[in-house]
This record gives C-alpha cells, sequence and structure tokens, in this order.
C-alpha cells in the first residue's frame, strides 16, 4: 500500500509493508548512530481494527487510509499471500 499527504506544501510518501525477516543488529544510518538518539523500539501490532484502535497512529489522513483498507479485508495476511 502507497499513500501521500500533504501539509503545509510538503509531501510525504508512506507505504506499508510486509518485513519476512528482522535483525535489530543490522539496523544502520544517521537516527540509530545519532549520540542521545533515544530509543527505538519495535512493536507488533495486530493488523485489525481493534489492533490499529488500540494505537495513536499518526498521521491521522494515513490511519484512515489503513483503517478503511482493513475494515475492506484488502490487508492482512490473507491478502498478502
Amino acid at each position: 500500500m502507497h499513500s501521500t499527504t500533504e501539509t503545509d506544501g510538503e509531501r510525504q510518501p508512506f507505504y506499508l509493508v510486509c518485513i519476512a525477516t528482522r535483525s535489530f543488529d543490522d539496523r544502520t544510518g544517521p537516527e540509530f548512530s545519532a549520540q542521545g538518539r533515544g530509543e527505538y523500539a519495535l512493536g507488533e501490532v495486530p493488523l485489525t481494527l481493534e489492533g490499529l484502535d488500540g494505537i495513536d497512529l499518526k498521521p491521522e489522513e494515513i490511519a484512515h487510509v489503513l483503517r478503511e483498507a482493513v475494515g475492506a479485508g484488502s490487508l492482512g495476511a490473507e491478502a498478502s499471500l
């Protein structure tokens, strides 16, 4: 899934991807190497309306698109096979 939001003339693309495997040790980029960067903890959220309603998903435009797709059954484990 791909969507774009625009705020104050700035466009921001958003992508929903399926991650087959992940390695916390292999994460790279300036957000991981910066001094005092804080913590980037990943959390799993069920791709259901209940799961999405349990988090503060931002921006609202993307939250709406994602909830609509989940509600229509066009996302989830069954749809990505």
